[in-house]
């Protein structure tokens, strides 16, 4: 099945294209699921005005937009109609308000800020040092271990604008989520060049996962019966094998 969860419209302002063109293209490349998630507006306390974001007052003109094209092209697509957000502790309440009347299907974590873009930079162009490397592992497991979001989206963000690792991670942390009814285990692998097996360790699922990298090491690891999302990444590279 072919789904995508994580499309903006124009009214993030870095997006082309009507709500329409979108279903359109999506039916045209054979998508049974397209699933709306811009990025979400917050009601500030404050006069601030983001930039990559609608406003409060145009979400009910986005969400009868796509309840429209859902309606219109029910029987060519599966519509589904979400939002893109960060993990701003002082608004949660609003946007929980916001999903409950507006009965939206899914949250994608988009974590773009630590608590709030009114005053902390964008880690996608800002994260060139330790500390904010620290704030951006920080909202990220705030942000999961809150329950509100489904999924964790470009959890690699940070790597934008991070200098080269030089060893700066000792480890490498993962979350572990149960599917409904099933007990998950995870299995790792440490490997080298000749892709002997050096461990192999198997985990329950729904705790933290933690073990040692470097950047000489590569991992495979493999799933059954679970999700796995990154709290923060090493060199790593091809590091999930569903």
């Amino acid at each position: 099945m072919k789904t995508n969860y994580h499309t903006h419209t124009t009214r993030c302002m870095h997006a082309v294209g009507s709500d329409e063109e979108y279903v359109l293209s999506a039916i045209k490349g054979g998508f049974q699921i397209l699933g709306f998630s811009d990025h979400t507006p917050w009601k500030y306390r404050t006069s601030y005005i983001a930039d990559m974001r609608m406003l409060p007052e145009e979400l009910p003109e986005y969400i009868e937009s796509l309840q429209y094209l859902r309606e219109k092209y029910r029987d060519q697509i599966d519509i589904k109609i979400g939002l893109e957000c960060e993990y701003f502790p002082e608004y949660i309440p609003w946007l929980k308000e916001q999903i409950k009347k507006y009965q939206l299907n899914y949250i994608l974590f988009g974590n773009h800020h630590f608590h709030t873009d009114e005053k902390f930079p964008y880690f996608g162009h800002h994260t060139n040092n330790r500390d904010m490397l620290d704030l951006y592992e920080e909202s990220a497991i705030e942000g999961m271990e809150s329950g509100l979001y489904n999924c964790l989206a470009h959890p690699d963000l940070f790597m934008r604008s991070y200098p080269k690792f030089e060893g700066n991670y000792e480890c490498l942390e993962l979350f572990v989520k149960p599917e409904a009814g099933k007990k998950g285990s995870v299995s790792l692998k440490k490997i080298k060049e000749n892709k002997t097996e050096i461990k192999e360790l198997q985990h329950i699922y729904g705790n933290w996962i933690k073990f040692p990298t470097d950047k000489d090491t590569e991992y495979e690891i493999t799933a059954q019966d679970c999700t796995i999302t990154f709290a923060y990444l090493s060199e790593c590279e091809n590091i999930l094998k569903n």
